[in-house]
């Protein structure tokens, strides 16, 4: 079964609109899909193969390559793996 990876993440208060947009596109070109409505919440699978420890340390990188792209500096985010997708309501 894939492992489901929850990011929640917020851009630092000195980020730019510029390099917010450029952070969703850069994310959003790796594994990374929105989950909408939500505005700072982002959902991606993992392969059966890829254990949690893994997929963590490849989310830490993913959200830290969009963040040099877009020049975003400061950030926090939160992750949560589990074998299912989130329910949105």
């Amino acid at each position: 079964m894939e492992l489901k990876v929850l990011l929640a993440i917020e851009l630092g208060d000195d980020t730019s609109d510029e390099q917010r947009e450029a952070f969703v596109r850069a994310l959003g070109q790796k594994r990374w899909i929105r989950v909408k409505p939500l505005v700072h919440t982002w959902q991606a699978s993992f392969r059966d193969d890829v254990s949690e420890e893994r997929a963590v340390e490849m989310s830490r990188r993913d959200v830290a390559e969009a963040a040099s792209e877009a020049g975003v500096s400061h950030y926090s985010a939160a992750l949560h793996t589990g074998p299912s997708l989130p329910v949105v309501f």
